[in-house]
């Protein structure tokens, strides 16, 4: 076995190891994220402020976004983008699908 399958080798094992440790607590951080109720509010009240202002499509959602960035920000919370994103888009469907707008 060559000294390049050996490091090899020993790089993956330690990959593997730490991904075991780690996958999980990213995961339960990010459902926690997306299941919290403030922020599900500041998603939603992002996404009608949007809508009231009466942008649709691209717009819409970057103002929404912005805006929702700008609360988490305010607020000291950091996110991944796809977690934001998530959440922006949960809103959006209970947006879309809500008879009330």
């Amino acid at each position: 076995m060559s000294i390049f399958s050996k490091v090899w080798n020993w790089f993956v094992g330690v990959a593997k190891a730490a991904w075991e440790i780690v996958a999980p607590a990213v995961k339960q951080a990010a459902v926690d994220f997306v299941n919290d109720p403030k922020l599900q509010r500041a998603a939603h009240e992002a996404v009608y402020a949007a809508a009231r202002q009466g942008l649709t499509g691209d717009k819409a959602w970057v103002t929404a976004r912005d805006t929702l960035v700008a609360q988490l920000k305010a607020a000291g919370i950091q996110a991944a983008a796809n977690w934001i994103d998530t959440i922006l888009q949960n809103a959006y469907f209970a947006f879309a699908n809500n008879d009330e707008k």
